[in-house]
């Protein structure tokens, strides 16, 4: 099953860049490298440190010298010959076509390759933003734009995904690329989570990390990453320059050249299923929360261990038909939606998504006009573009929903119930931690080991399968 989830995401690759080349090819630019997933190299004399291209890209003021740079980078990871290639015939003519050699060489251990092939997305993924940046952002589209996605999502998708109109073109100021890392090898991570912050949220983030977000107290791999973009308004540089010395601390902020306020809400929320899709695709689960949020984690690894995997999951407080607000905090304007009601989504507090599905709503987002609400947005219209479409699984009766009874709730005889409360009392954090931590460690770390015995078991009975079909 592993295999074939990685042959159809190979095929979800190709057939993503093939919609690419036509986007370019239809823009009448002189951009059409051809590749095969064997072309690709893990020769130490071509291999590229990615890193430092990107401080060059960065470094690169004019749009068009960086659309050189992304050019030259993937011209020379798409036409590299692989030392281990099964079709290195010189006269061979290049392809898209994806065989079964170049599928088992992706899918096998060729760590190097796979590497590689995640790098040149990434290329790719900048020189389609950068590209698209010189249309003006959207974040003011009509109600007719949004109805027009709409009609068309489903009736002619094609009609759709030719259509680039809301690129992520922003740079990271801080970033976290090796989180997800062990030395120079991807980690098996089974939960990856992102907040959303903001840039003065100094304390919270700390209440965070000495409590749900210290990951070291679990018995799977978990790690946490904050988003924020630039504020506002920052005389001297003070929140900018105070931030830096967090990163270089905890080295755990992602920071994005978007302006961050309000809303803006949906760009955060982009930079990070960006983020996940770029640098830890591995992880098994995501979960994207906001800052103000407590979360018993030991709840929720234990329910995402013991429920059956399925890679479209979207987990949350699911809404079937919120009615539009017309009015208030939320209200939306008739020339915004014009719809009397949401398409189902999840609220944005807090919710969990099979990563293999995060990157196929990075994707969508390309695709859908922007719209403020984040959470509608990000898990109310992109799954609509998404073919099948994600499962919906609702926790409403898992939140709690007035702060005066999160510490009754969480320590009280229903506590295995609830996993998510806001919390506006940041001072209340360390107090409910302890509480729980004294309580569900040992519990949760005796089943996450026998998780890892029945994924180790799972993992040892595929290996067997392959020896035995190879043979």
């Amino acid at each position: 099953m592993a295999r074939m989830q990685s042959l159809l995401q190979m095929f979800g690759f190709a057939s993503i860049t093939v919609v690419f080349w036509c986007l370019i090819s239809h823009n009448k630019l002189n951009y059409r490298p051809h590749y095969q997933q064997s072309q690709l190299t893990n020769n130490s004399e071509t291999e590229l440190n990615f890193e430092n291209k990107l401080e060059d890209f960065k470094a690169t003021k004019p749009r068009k010298i960086k659309l050189e740079f992304v050019r030259k980078w993937v011209n020379q990871l798409a036409h590299n010959r692989s030392d281990n290639s099964t079709h290195d015939n010189e006269n061979s003519s290049s392809t898209n076509h994806i065989d079964e050699d170049d599928q088992s060489m992706i899918s096998g251990n060729n760590k190097d390759l796979k590497t590689n092939w995640k790098q040149y997305f990434r290329l790719v993924d900048l020189f389609r933003n950068y590209y698209y940046s010189s249309q003006p952002m959207r974040q003011d589209p009509t109600g007719k734009e949004i109805e027009e996605y709409f009609k068309n999502v489903k009736n002619n998708r094609t009609e759709v995904l030719q259509k680039i109109v809301n690129p992520h073109p922003f740079d990271y100021i801080t970033n976290c690329p090796d989180i997800c890392k062990r030395g120079t090898e991807e980690e098996e991570v089974f939960l990856l989570i992102f907040v959303e912050t903001s840039i003065a949220n100094h304390e919270r983030r700390e209440a965070i990390r000495k409590s749900w977000g210290r990951t070291s107290n679990y018995g799977v791999v978990v790690h946490v990453v904050f988003l924020c973009g630039k504020p506002k308004e920052d005389k001297n540089d003070t929140l900018q320059n105070a931030l830096y010395q967090e990163q270089a601390m905890h080295k755990d902020i992602v920071q994005e050249e978007f302006i961050d306020t309000y809303n803006n809400l949906t760009y955060k929320t982009i930079s990070g299923l960006k983020w996940v899709t770029h640098y830890c695709r591995q992880a098994k689960y995501t979960l994207k929360i906001d800052d103000d949020i407590f979360v018993n984690m030991f709840n929720l690894l234990n329910i995402l261990m013991n429920m059956t995997y399925h890679p479209s999951y979207i987990m949350g407080n699911v809404r079937y038909r919120d009615m539009v607000l017309r009015s208030g905090r939320y209200k939306v304007a008739m020339n915004e939606f014009s719809p009397t009601h949401y398409p189902i989504y999840t609220t944005g507090a807090a919710y969990v998504i099979s990563t293999a599905l995060v990157e196929q709503l990075y994707f969508a987002s390309y695709h859908v006009p922007f719209f403020r609400i984040e959470d509608v947005y990000t898990v109310g219209f992109l799954p609509k573009l998404i073919d099948p479409f994600p499962k919906f699984v609702q926790w409403s009766t898992r939140y709690i929903y007035y702060n005066t009874r999160f510490i009754s709730s969480f320590t009280g005889p229903s506590w295995k119930r609830y996993l998510f409360s806001h919390v506006s009392d940041k001072s209340k954090y360390s107090f409910l931690w302890r509480q729980v931590l004294s309580r569900d460690q040992d519990v949760h770390k005796s089943l996450a080991t026998d998780y890892k015995r029945r994924n180790s078991l799972v993992k040892q009975n595929v290996t067997n399968q392959n020896i035995t079909i190879r043979t």
